[in-house]
């Protein structure tokens, strides 16, 4: 019966454990790798003035050659802060893979880092779907009939993002309960 204690997880190198320790390293590098990655192609893009000038115009229908570099920068600020909150979800996947590595797969602890990771998810979407629209706004805010209001770029993987953050969130619900029920089952024993 002792082998259903939480704690049990921590004191006994079992199969399990070397599993999970091994997925959630693998979960860390692939944050890591996946942050890089938002990063590097974030820059690239960002970096090119005239990629961006010519990207937004053909995407708004709009001459957007008289940009300024106030309005640029602005832009790329935003964006800057949106891929930081986007960084967030990073981090936490990272926080939350160092939690199943100490073995705190069924915690409270891990429940709470799981609850957390999902509402990262929901600042780094919402921060993006923002940022779009304002990006936008910035960008043609030169424009003699003044900005333009970009419509609602909603993509179907904006939806995929919402529908996982909501699986997180209900698989943090369950593992919470199921950890509080194993220490109820503990002080029992």
């Amino acid at each position: 019966m002792s082998n259903l204690h939480p704690n049990h997880l921590r004191s006994t190198p079992s199969a399990f454990s070397r599993r999970i320790n091994l997925v959630a390293s693998i979960l860390q590098i692939f944050a890591v790798i996946w942050i890089g990655v938002v990063i590097w192609q974030i820059t690239a893009f960002w970096s090119d003035h005239a990629a961006v000038v010519g990207n937004f115009g053909r995407r708004l229908h709009v001459d957007l050659s008289a940009l300024s570099s106030e309005h640029y920068i602005a832009a790329v600020a935003l964006v800057a802060v949106d891929v930081a909150l986007t960084a967030l979800v990073a981090l936490q996947i990272g926080r939350l893979a160092s939690i199943y590595r100490r073995g705190e797969v069924f915690t409270e602890n891990a429940a709470i880092g799981l609850q957390r990771l999902a509402l990262y998810g929901v600042i780094a979407l919402a921060g993006d779907l923002l940022a779009r629209h304002v990006v936008v706004l910035v960008l043609t805010a030169h424009l003699a009939n003044g900005p333009i209001f970009g419509g609602l770029w909603i993509t179907s993987q904006d939806f995929l993002y919402g529908i996982m953050i909501l699986f997180i969130f209900m698989l943090a619900s369950v593992f919470r309960a199921a950890a509080q029920m194993a220490e109820e089952q503990a002080a029992i024993i």
